[in-house]
């Protein structure tokens, strides 16, 4: 994300085709790195497209399932770094795409719900 170059967006869908895992937490797996750098707010790579007001990349991220409910090590959701910066049209795309995620969420778990326990309300009605 913070490739500043003309290929950046090249070198970002070349990353993602190769299987980066767009929901895990920058140096999760190296725990010396994660010591040295984690007062810096260490995210997914959603939480770096919000910070730096890359709009396509968040975009992208979201289709592949970025998870935008995930706190870096700071506390923070990537819509807070959005809003920080205010990056309106990325806190409206967050924001969309959280609410789109809770709604799954709920969704799943009423499907979930075990069929004797239906069988059983429906008996009672």
């Amino acid at each position: 994300m913070d490739r500043n170059l003309p290929d950046r967006f090249g070198v970002f869908h070349w990353i993602l085709e190769k299987g980066a895992r767009v929901n895990d937490i920058m140096f999760q797996n190296d725990p010396h790195s994660t010591w040295q750098e984690e007062f810096t707010g260490l995210g997914t790579p959603l939480h770096r497209a919000a910070r730096n007001g890359l709009g396509d990349m968040v975009e992208i991220l979201l289709s592949r399932g970025s998870n935008p409910w995930i706190k870096d090590s700071m506390g923070w959701l990537p819509i807070d770094y959005a809003n920080r910066r205010g990056y309106l049209n990325i806190v409206a795309r967050l924001r969309q795409a959280m609410d789109q995620t809770m709604l799954t969420l709920v969704e799943d778990i009423i499907v979930a719900e075990p069929q004797s326990a239906i069988a059983d309300r429906r008996g009672k009605l």
